[in-house]
Protein backbone atom coordinates (compact mmCIF):
# COMPACT_ATOMS: atom_id res chain seq x y z
CA UNK A 1 0.00 0.00 0.00
CA UNK A 2 2.66 2.27 1.06
CA UNK A 3 4.27 2.15 -2.98
CA UNK A 4 0.55 2.43 -4.38
CA UNK A 5 0.60 5.74 -2.38
CA UNK A 6 4.04 6.76 -3.29
CA UNK A 7 3.90 6.50 -6.52
CA UNK A 8 0.57 8.50 -6.66
CA UNK A 9 2.22 11.14 -4.47
CA UNK A 10 5.42 11.31 -6.45
CA UNK A 11 3.07 11.64 -10.25
CA UNK A 12 0.91 14.23 -8.18
CA UNK A 13 3.72 16.59 -6.91
CA UNK A 14 5.26 16.43 -10.47
CA UNK A 15 2.18 17.67 -12.01
CA UNK A 16 1.74 20.32 -9.14
CA UNK A 17 4.94 21.51 -9.91
CA UNK A 18 4.41 21.14 -13.44
CA UNK A 19 2.05 23.85 -12.75
CA UNK A 20 -1.00 21.42 -13.66
CA UNK A 21 -4.72 22.87 -12.96
CA UNK A 22 -5.81 19.66 -11.27
CA UNK A 23 -2.97 17.85 -10.66
CA UNK A 24 -4.80 15.23 -9.06
CA UNK A 25 -6.68 14.33 -11.89
CA UNK A 26 -3.49 14.12 -14.20
CA UNK A 27 -1.72 12.15 -11.38
CA UNK A 28 -4.84 9.30 -10.87
CA UNK A 29 -4.80 8.85 -14.81
CA UNK A 30 -1.28 8.53 -15.33
CA UNK A 31 -0.77 5.84 -12.42
CA UNK A 32 -4.06 4.35 -13.19
CA UNK A 33 -2.47 4.21 -16.86
CA UNK A 34 0.61 2.71 -15.76
CA UNK A 35 -0.45 0.13 -13.21
CA UNK A 36 -2.75 -1.14 -16.26
CA UNK A 37 0.60 -1.73 -18.59
CA UNK A 38 2.55 -2.93 -16.08
CA UNK A 39 0.49 -5.79 -15.40
CA UNK A 40 -1.09 -6.43 -18.58
CA UNK A 41 2.90 -7.11 -19.93
CA UNK A 42 3.35 -8.99 -17.17
CA UNK A 43 0.79 -11.32 -17.93
CA UNK A 44 1.45 -11.60 -21.72
CA UNK A 45 4.84 -12.54 -20.71
CA UNK A 46 3.31 -15.63 -19.06
CA UNK A 47 0.42 -15.36 -22.37
CA UNK A 48 -1.97 -15.87 -19.49
CA UNK A 49 -3.48 -12.80 -20.85
CA UNK A 50 -6.46 -13.61 -23.73
CA UNK A 51 -4.69 -12.20 -27.11
CA UNK A 52 -6.12 -9.38 -28.28
CA UNK A 53 -9.09 -9.88 -30.64
CA UNK A 54 -11.83 -7.98 -32.06
CA UNK A 55 -14.28 -10.65 -30.26
CA UNK A 56 -12.99 -9.91 -26.96
CA UNK A 57 -12.03 -5.89 -26.32
CA UNK A 58 -14.36 -5.28 -24.03
CA UNK A 59 -12.11 -7.49 -21.44
CA UNK A 60 -9.43 -5.07 -22.47
CA UNK A 61 -11.74 -1.74 -20.92
CA UNK A 62 -12.98 -3.66 -18.13
CA UNK A 63 -9.54 -4.98 -16.86
CA UNK A 64 -8.62 -0.99 -17.25
CA UNK A 65 -12.43 0.47 -15.43
CA UNK A 66 -10.89 -2.09 -12.94
CA UNK A 67 -7.95 -0.71 -12.32
CA UNK A 68 -8.62 2.73 -12.80
CA UNK A 69 -11.65 2.38 -10.17
CA UNK A 70 -9.46 0.73 -7.07
CA UNK A 71 -6.92 3.39 -7.72
CA UNK A 72 -9.25 5.62 -7.25
CA UNK A 73 -11.16 4.02 -3.91
CA UNK A 74 -7.83 3.38 -2.43
CA UNK A 75 -6.14 7.19 -2.72
CA UNK A 76 -8.16 9.78 -4.33
CA UNK A 77 -12.13 8.87 -2.50
CA UNK A 78 -13.48 11.71 -0.58
CA UNK A 79 -10.17 13.63 -0.75
CA UNK A 80 -7.86 11.12 1.27
CA UNK A 81 -5.00 11.74 -0.64
CA UNK A 82 -4.69 15.37 0.59
CA UNK A 83 -4.42 13.39 4.29
CA UNK A 84 -1.66 11.39 2.32
CA UNK A 85 -0.04 13.39 0.40
CA UNK A 86 -0.12 16.35 3.37
CA UNK A 87 1.99 13.41 5.62
CA UNK A 88 4.41 12.23 3.03
CA UNK A 89 5.01 16.23 2.16
CA UNK A 90 5.94 17.16 6.49
CA UNK A 91 8.01 13.70 6.52
CA UNK A 92 9.91 14.51 3.37
CA UNK A 93 9.71 10.64 2.76
CA UNK A 94 12.18 9.86 -0.30
CA UNK A 95 11.76 6.46 -0.91
CA UNK A 96 8.75 4.32 0.73
CA UNK A 97 10.19 1.92 3.33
Amino acid sequence: MKWLYYINYRAYEYYRKKGADFPEIYSHNFISTMIFFNITSIFNIFDIFITYNKKYNYIIFIYFALIYLLNYLLVYRKEKYKIIFSHMQKLKIKKPI
